[in-house]
């Protein structure tokens, strides 16, 4: 499981990363602002790369909460006071 878990997170960073700096570069009004036309930059295959990693990231995080939901219950039981 351990495995399992440190290919999850690994694939969290990486598709973050990706996500962030896709996000950051859409980000209106930015590049010309740092003096860079967006003719300049492959727009559309930036805005690809930016939908599938959402994408991606949106089922590791999925599957994230479910390789740590034991975790997860123990601890909201522990902070709502039904558990110890």
């Amino acid at each position: 499981m351990n495995k399992i878990t440190y290919i999850i997170d690994i694939g969290l960073i990486v598709a973050f990363i990706l996500m962030a700096t896709t996000g950051i570069l859409k980000f209106p009004g930015l590049l010309p602002w740092l003096g860079i036309s967006y003719l300049q930059l492959p727009m559309g295959l930036i805005s690809d790369i930016h939908d599938w990693t959402g994408i991606t990231m949106t089922f590791l995080v999925l599957a994230h909460v479910i390789a740590y939901r034991k975790i997860l219950i123990a601890m909201t039981r522990k902070y709502l006071g039904g558990g110890k």
